[in-house]
Parts: structure tokens; C-alpha cells; sequence
């Protein structure tokens, strides 16, 4: 299971149930329904759903001028890729 070299764009993933886990950089991250973490453009990562208790994700790719500044506010006032929100079948359209 060889980490990935970084997709050309930045990626938001959420997942809404289930289990899984992810590595950013060098951050092994436990996921689980509710959690969502940031894929930084052209950075190594590796993620991968639980075997016995699979997630549910939903992702977004992102990409533009503001993008990496977005991305590192949120890591330095987090101190991680990984953030939390609780799930609300409303916000998924």
C-alpha cells in the first residue's frame, strides 16, 4: 500500500458513516462519520476505508488562487489536515 504522489489539485474528503483511515504528509489520521481531512496539491497521502466497518465519503477537488492559504489557515489553526463536522443529511444536496 504505497502512499500516493499528490494529485494536481487540492481534495476535501467527508465521510458521513463508517470507518477508515488516512496519512497526510506524515499524519496518520483514525476517520470515522462526521470527519473530514484535506489532501494539500501535489503532496504524498494514502487513505483507505475500514474492512470491517467501510465508510461512506463524499469528496470535492479544488483548485485556485487562494486555495493553499485556505488550506494552511486551517492546518495551523487545527494542527492537522483532519477537522470535524457533524453530519446533517441538509447540507448534502
Amino acid at each position: 500500500d504505497e502512499p500516493q504522489k499528490g494529485y494536481n489539485h487540492y481534495t476535501l474528503m467527508y465521510c458521513i458513516q463508517g470507518l477508515g483511515k488516512a496519512q497526510i504528509l506524515n499524519e496518520d489520521l483514525a476517520i470515522k462519520a462526521g470527519d473530514f481531512f484535506l489532501i494539500p496539491k501535489n503532496k504524498p497521502f494514502r487513505f483507505m476505508a475500514d474492512h470491517q466497518t467501510p465508510w461512506t465519503v463524499f469528496w470535492f477537488n479544488f483548485d485556485g488562487a487562494f486555495a493553499n492559504d485556505i488550506l494552511q489557515l486551517f492546518y495551523q489553526h487545527n494542527q492537522s489536515y483532519k477537522g470535524f463536522l457533524a453530519y446533517d443529511e441538509e447540507r448534502i444536496i
